[in-house]
């Protein structure tokens, strides 16, 4: 991690590995060091004259004002409104930002609507906002991801790598462009970073087959010289194996994201996945690695408290040793385990296997491995090597089952269009009275999409209603807004039920629920099956399960119960629908 610099835009190891390489030459290298020194000096003043009382024109003089010009821009104030100081930046003439000041310590992402708007009314595609503390650069023309990039200009004082960054990509020269649809050094940045995800994407999509091949083998061979009776089937070993995987998966995602106590030293060098990564990398350690994952599931699944050190229990079906016996019980190779591991925390690089950053991977992908997995014949994988397992492709599976990974661009776009009339005016107790339905929802896309939009909605009905201010709500205040969102809001059926797991384990992680166990959301999301292929006639009476015409449909009642599910003709199956209504569940 690059410190003081966060944010979505760009990727932390794009900006640490990918970027500095490609762009070798175009960053400012030659005047960077005297823009640093130039910069140490006026964050050295700025301490003295900036602070909680600084409106936002005193904020522009002492701060955003001597930033951009540093940076090399021409600034033309625009207009001081209550609260907000606008003005364009200018590169020989041209405008090419816009520039948005809050008061001192503004929370920027309050200011996201007031940035967006600034640069849509320039016609630009990036606003820089600056609240005296921390600086942002927002994208203005893909509002839909609501991208950006923020530096806390203490932390650039004080680390030349996060200068850096702040100096290469968001100077004049880096955002201007010689000539009319040239791409700029930037936009070059982006794309670089968005290419860079895709590749690490299909690393972990590789890393993940590779890994549960490795731990099948392992398994099928640790119950084998068991000598119980009754071996388990391919299909049990398979199940097993993909439990194992997504129970690391899983560690890793909330480790990158803070949803476990790593702050505390016993935990982060004994109990953590990535320190095990660590260890194997330094030390090439096989000996005791199954034993360490086995005590994490189990301190993952039961938590504990000992001192300063608590961590909550997951509970829930991922970690709980009744649904994965073998692997509770099997004592498997550490080679075997310590090779699955490296699989799925490293990926192949020019020099070498490099660490995989899960911190710039969406939770969205956890869903995305597991529909790629549907491409494979898992009990077959039990029998085979890594290279025989890719082979055996199933696709007719992923096209009978209609389970296909819906990327967030989409998601997030039809997300926006059904609930946005619902929300653009309501207030905030309206907002948390819709219901929305995905009947077919897989591994939760579309909810962990809904659950975003609807949370922002909320946020901005409060500061409509004045219940709260712009700027008031903090990022805890979000997170708290999900996770209401999530439990008041949203439903999810689906016929798969490790699809339906994965959609629990998704919202857990998007709403940032560390305090809450992974069950929350059991009675929300169900396995069922919503295709029933009923005619409108058959609601008025309970359905006979004798009745031929239901036959080859499975449906679970308790998973369907209250959830106002949609019903479909045999001759028209459908694989994702999402419906909305402001109706009670």
């Amino acid at each position: 991690m690059i410190p003081g610099v966060t944010g979505s835009l760009l990727s932390q190891e794009a900006l640490q590995r990918v970027i500095p390489v490609a762009l070798r030459g175009a960053l400012g290298e030659a005047e960077r060091r005297p823009a640093a020194q130039a910069f140490r000096a006026w964050q050295h003043g700025a301490r003295q004259r900036l602070g909680p009382t600084s409106t936002a024109r005193g904020v522009f003089d002492a701060a955003a004002l001597p930033i951009t010009s540093l940076l090399g821009y021409e600034v033309v104030p625009v207009r001081s409104a209550p609260g907000t100081f606008s003005a364009l930046l200018r590169v020989s003439g041209r405008p090419v930002a816009a520039l948005l000041v809050t008061p001192w310590g503004y929370d920027l992402a309050a200011a996201w609507r007031d940035a967006v708007r600034q640069g849509i009314a320039f016609d630009l595609r990036w606003c820089l906002c600056v609240s005296g503390s921390a600086l942002r650069i927002a994208d203005a023309e893909r509002t839909y991801a609501r991208r950006f990039l923020e530096f806390d200009l203490q932390t650039l004082a004080d680390h030349e790598a996060s200068f850096e960054v702040l100096w290469g990509l968001l100077r004049a020269d880096a955002i201007a462009t010689a000539r009319q649809g040239e791409s700029s050094i930037l936009e070059r940045a982006l794309v670089l970073s968005n290419q860079h995800g895709l590749d690490v994407r299909d690393s972990l999509r590789t890393g993940v087959v590779d890994a549960l091949a490795i731990v099948a083998g392992a398994l099928a061979a640790a119950s084998g010289q068991s000598g119980r009776a009754n071996q388990p089937s391919g299909t049990a070993i398979a199940g097993e194996s993909l439990t194992i995987i997504f129970r690391i998966l899983f560690l890793l995602f909330a480790e990158a994201r803070g949803l476990v106590p790593h702050w505390h030293p016993v935990y982060r060098d004994s109990y953590t996945i990535e320190s095990l990564r660590t260890e194997i990398e330094t030390r090439r350690r096989f000996t005791g690695v199954w034993e360490a994952v086995q005590a994490i599931s189990r301190l993952a699944h039961r938590g504990c408290h000992a001192g300063a050190l608590q961590v909550p229990p997951f509970n829930g079906r991922l970690f709980s040793p009744a649904h994965a016996p073998l692997a509770d019980r099997l004592p498997l190779r550490d080679e075997a385990v310590t090779d699955a591991i490296v699989a799925l925390t490293s990926r192949p690089g020019k020099e070498g296997r490099e660490p995989v950053a899960y911190a710039d991977l969406g939770v969205e992908q956890l869903g995305g491995v597991y529909e790629h997995l549907l491409d494979f014949d898992l009990p077959a994988i039990v029998q085979r090597d890594r290279r025989a397992a890719r082979r055996h492709v199933t696709s007719e599976a992923r096209k009978a089952t209609g389970s296909f990974y819906t990327p967030r661009a989409l998601t997030d776009y039809l997300v926006r269009r059904t609930l946005g009339p619902l929300t653009s005016e309501a207030t905030p107790e309206r907002i948390l009275r819709l219901r929305v339905l995905d009947p077919a929802m897989g591994s939760g896309a579309f909810l962990v999409a809904a659950c975003r939009y609807l949370a922002t909605a909320y946020e901005l009905a409060l500061e409509r209603s004045g219940d709260a201010l712009p700027g008031e709500i903090s990022g805890a205040d979000r997170a708290e807004f999900r996770r209401t969102v999530a439990q008041r809001c949203l439903f999810g059926v689906d016929l798969n039920p490790m699809a339906v797991h994965l959609a629990r384990l998704s919202l857990w992680l998007a709403t940032l629920a560390a305090d809450k166990p992974l069950s929350f959301l059991d009675h929300r999301l169900q396995v069922g099956d919503s295709l029933l292929g009923a005619w409108i006639a058959s609601l008025r009476r309970a359905p006979d399960p004798q009745d031929p015409s239901l036959r080859g449909n499975s449906i679970t009642p308790s998973g369907l119960r209250g959830l106002g599910a949609a019903w479909t003709t045999p001759t028209r199956p459908h694989r994702a629908a999402m419906s909305a209504s402001s109706r009670g569940s």
